[in-house]
């Protein structure tokens, strides 16, 4: 991966627009993680949202040497958006 900064933005340029970069979610974690540990050095914690984001999130939070804590949620309903 080949890393640019915009101000607080982190990229990679050969990958925008692209589709189907990674061959799986858990190969999307290793390559973020890889980044984040460029980019952060280390996080006390990574968290991951379920359900796609949660092999991503243990990929990352392996690559850093973090804890991995996960964010439940649910989907908030718009009346006039359905």
């Amino acid at each position: 991966m080949k890393l640019e900064r915009r101000g607080k933005l982190v990229y990679d340029e050969e990958l925008l627009g692209k589709t189907y970069v990674f061959r799986d979610r858990w190969e999307a974690g290793s390559k973020l993680g890889e980044a984040c540990r460029e980019v952060l050095g280390s996080a006390h914690y990574v968290l991951a949202v379920p359900m796609g984001g949660v092999p991503v999130g243990i990929r990352v939070a392996e690559k850093l040497g973090s804890k991995l804590d996960l964010i439940l949620c649910r989907k908030l309903l718009i009346p006039w958006n359905r």
